[in-house]
């Protein structure tokens, strides 16, 4: 089995050997585990930094007694094999520096700042959800208030409908009467979908597209702005003119996290979206959350991800109802196979010993004034 995949924890728990691509170069690590391969490239690469450290040392001193010694007729032949040395110990540095994995620049990003809006900006109301494709409700009587400053994270089993309600609340989906759906009027609502980079223009170039998109909330945008937050993803030089097409898919989905970042929200839904990004990426938009003062919906089963976000509203999405529940993640909200069997055990515990902080029903009555 070959696996391809940025997701560390899944590689930890599936892999008993890797391969690392990186400097152009295939390096395999056999029968190795993911933590022991991270220490063994490290220590490899230390070895490597060593070897180069030494040659350089070598070829300095080579190269002093040439340039103090060269001219003079009694040393010219030590002077001269020294010369051939030189170029050959170049050979062997070129082959060095080929194996030494160039340390990246980690991305650093920073989310706009949100502009303001009310204390609900986003919210459904006996909503009826069901799949663009589909015929049936797989949600109903739905009521789901997003508040100003809140950190959502819905969990749940594989299509109970965390992502249809995002799209619900997204409004990409049309609600049938009696559902609605309330936004605020200074509502500015961003999305970033896991399949977001799929609908990217594949004829625009990478650069021309984010200053066009983010130009259309914030006109004073520049393009070395632009370019800057590209650099700090890895679309550097001429990567970030490319056309779209022709970029790699991980390059494409840091164009559409570039866009994304630049762009004002007071709201983000966010819809797995690690599923496309690498760790460095991933790592920098959770610190970005973490700096955000908007409210924030997640959809992920990337345990880690979710983790880091510190969620102040966990939702439970089964059986064509939601949860939600006024509390960070705890280890009940997570089951093996995401099946929610783990879950629902946990909230007939949790009714048991009283009614839960800040409880939202599907069924219940909405909240909303």
């Amino acid at each position: 089995m070959l696996v391809v995949s940025h997701d560390a924890e899944f590689v930890r728990r599936a892999a008993d050997s890797i391969a690392e691509v990186a400097g152009g170069r295939l390096e395999l690590y056999k029968s190795m585990s993911f933590d022991k391969y991270l220490t063994e490239r490290e220590e490899r690469q230390a070895r490597i930094r060593s070897t180069i450290e030494a040659q350089e040392r070598e070829r300095k001193r080579m190269q002093d007694f040439i340039d103090r010694m060269g001219a003079k007729a009694s040393k010219a032949s030590q002077a001269a094999d020294r010369k051939g040395k030189l170029e050959k110990l170049a050979i062997k540095q070129a082959a060095a520096q080929a194996l030494l994995i160039g340390e990246q620049r980690k991305p650093v990003l920073t989310l706009a700042k949100p502009p303001s809006c009310g204390m609900a900006p986003l919210a459904l109301r006996k909503a009826n959800i069901r799949h663009p494709l589909g015929k049936q409700d797989i949600i109903t009587e739905a009521n789901l208030e997003v508040l100003k400053g809140m950190r959502l994270i819905l969990r749940g089993p594989n299509g109970a409908g965390k992502s249809t309600i995002l799209k619900a609340l997204s409004g990409t989906i049309k609600l049938e009467k009696p559902s609605m759906r309330f936004e605020d009027e200074r509502l500015k609502l961003g999305v970033f979908a896991q399949d977001l980079a799929q609908d990217l223009p594949q004829d625009m170039g990478a650069c021309e597209y984010v200053a066009q998109t983010v130009r259309v909330a914030d006109p004073s945008i520049t393009e070395e702005k632009c370019r800057t937050i590209m650099g700090s993803l890895g679309l550097v030089g001429e990567k970030a003119l490319r056309q779209i097409r022709d970029l790699s898919g991980g390059e494409k989905a840091r164009v559409a996290l570039a866009t994304f970042c630049l762009s004002p929200y007071n709201v983000i839904l966010l819809d797995e979206p690690t599923n496309h990004l690498d760790v460095e990426a991933i790592a920098a938009l959770l610190d970005a959350i973490g700096r955000y003062e908007g409210a924030v919906v997640v959809v992920s089963h990337d345990r880690a991800f979710c983790e880091t976000i510190a969620a102040t509203h966990v939702g439970y999405v089964a059986n064509g109802k939601i949860l939600v529940e006024e509390r960070g993640l705890r280890e009940s909200d997570f089951s093996e196979e995401d099946r929610g069997v783990v879950n629902v055990a946990a909230a007939t515990a949790d009714s048991d010993q009283g009614p839960s902080v800040g409880v939202v029903v599907a069924s219940a009555q909405p909240q909303l004034a």
